[in-house]
């Protein structure tokens, strides 16, 4: 993650390979990537985005404190399917 000093929101991203899902990896990582972006990075908001059913993905930022903000209806297509996107935020508080 790249964290520009002036900026107050800032995106955040994972991706785990299957034999790490389910040993608290990515709320680990996450935590502390968020914790060092809000404290050191100068973010006050941190942005999230999950493709709609995404059900652990949603888990993982929810335990570390991300709250979902808004749905993006028919965000984007593939093979002609159309999916939504969730977006969560976390928030300095």
């Amino acid at each position: 993650m790249v964290i520009v000093e002036t900026a107050t929101q800032t995106p955040v991203g994972y991706l785990l390979s299957p034999p790490y899902h389910g040993h608290g990896y990515g709320t680990e990582s996450l935590q502390a990537v968020a914790d060092f972006a809000i404290h050191h990075g100068g973010a006050r908001t941190i942005n999230a985005t999950v493709t709609a059913g995404n059900l652990a993905s949603a888990r993982v930022l929810e335990k570390v404190g991300f709250q979902l903000s808004r749905i993006d209806p028919d965000a984007f297509a593939i093979g002609g399917v159309c999916y939504d996107d969730w977006i969560y935020t976390y928030t300095d508080a």
